[in-house]
């Protein structure tokens, strides 16, 4: 039997951004490895960063040229929104988690969503 919750707007907001809380760690991370490489001399320029990664072969790459999995959640009555995974595997426990709550959410490409921001415009 399958649990039925009654939540609001809010409520639902607050429980999509507590589940993503780990995926935000995931995103940071990345972004450490790229931006804060061990052993490279202090902050770097983006040109000089990635000079590091290909001579010492770290195989880290700028946080935006990762492949993105987009997942669009729905809280009712128009509002939405739309998180961003490192992979497939995050993407579909985050929607399996929020999923308990009832709210529906899925994965979408990003012609889905950009079709979704044009029409907020």
């Amino acid at each position: 039997m399958e649990k039925k919750f009654n939540l609001s707007k809010q409520e639902k907001k607050e429980l999509a951004e507590h589940f993503y809380k780990e995926e935000e760690d995931r995103w940071s991370s990345v972004q450490k490895a790229y931006y804060c490489p061990q052993g490279a001399p202090g902050r770097l320029s983006e040109e000089l960063l990635d000079q590091w990664h290909r001579k010492h072969n770290t195989g880290a790459t700028h946080p935006l040229e990762r492949k993105r999995v987009m997942v669009k959640i729905e809280y009712g009555e128009g509002a939405f929104s739309v998180k961003y995974f490192l992979t497939n595997y995050g993407a579909k426990n985050y929607i399996e988690a929020v999923g308990q709550y009832g709210l529906e959410s899925q994965i979408v490409d990003e012609g889905h969503v950009s079709n979704l921001l044009k029409g907020l415009l």
